[in-house]
């Protein structure tokens, strides 16, 4: 079975999903498509890169991923790429959508300029990119490797002896606020420390183990699970009701 994700700011208003989808299945009859989203915030990668990281690894070997949030680019980032993490092969635009997987090693290829009017790219360059990587899984042969991109530290988390100070990286449908703070990076820091997280208007000294184990009105704090520092309201927005929103910083402090 030949598994093709895709996640892009398409919306669903248009004919976009729909032709590339057939454009798909015009060259790969047999493929199992798989939607990831078609809801991410138009141009935002960030958000693109942060969902996409979230499920990559629960697919099948040598499943083919096709990036088409902000599948233009920009002016001065519009080059098209394939890449290889581990067992997965993601398909996109620009360097600064691939630098977010900065975390992991990759097999980096920059694909053919295209002679074709690349207003649609997933359609026109992205499809066929897939049809060739699934007749030949060796990435070196559709494109010209490039060097990786550097394995880097997360430069939005500063942890020091008594204190982390995070991001807010999303916010989820239910308005859970979801940090860049993982469990294991709390833990090596609190060291079994009491410890009090702050956040908008909000001071938090306990990790629960679900949404339910405060009242429905108190805000709570648990790890997701993707190892994530989420602060929620049971059957609340959370992001609503504490004032905060993307990019917010959130501060542990050990004592």
């Amino acid at each position: 079975m030949s598994v093709i994700t895709i996640i892009s700011d398409f919306g669903y208003k248009d004919y976009y999903i729909s032709a590339l989808k057939a454009k798909i299945y015009s060259l790969i009859p047999n493929a199992k498509i798989v939607d990831i989203t078609h809801d991410v915030k138009k141009f935002d990668f960030k958000e693109g890169v942060f969902t996409l990281k979230n499920v990559l690894f629960e697919f099948p070997e040598n499943t083919i991923h096709i990036f088409a949030v902000n599948e233009t680019g920009t002016k001065n980032d519009h080059d098209f790429y394939a890449f290889k993490i581990k067992n997965q092969f993601v398909i996109g635009t620009g360097l600064s959508f691939i630098s977010l997987f900065n975390e992991f090693n990759k097999t980096i290829v920059k694909l053919p300029k295209s002679n074709k009017n690349n207003t649609f790219p997933s359609f026109s360059v992205f499809a066929q990119t897939a049809f060739q990587l699934l007749k030949n899984t060796n990435l070196l042969e559709i494109g010209i490797q490039i060097p990786d991109i550097s394995v880097q530290k997360n430069t939005q988390l500063d942890v020091q002896q008594n204190s982390i100070l995070g991001t807010v990286i999303h916010i989820d449908d239910y308005g859970n606020i979801i940090t860049n703070i993982t469990k294991s990076i709390f833990e090596e820091a609190r060291n079994n420390r009491p410890f009090m997280i702050s956040i908008g208007r909000e001071s938090i000294r306990k990790i629960n183990s679900n949404y339910h184990e405060q009242d429905a009105t108190e805000s709570l704090c648990l790890f997701n699970e993707n190892q994530l520092l989420v602060v929620a309201i049971a059957f609340e927005n959370a992001s609503r009701l504490l004032g905060v929103n993307k990019d917010a910083n959130v501060k542990i402090i050990f004592n």
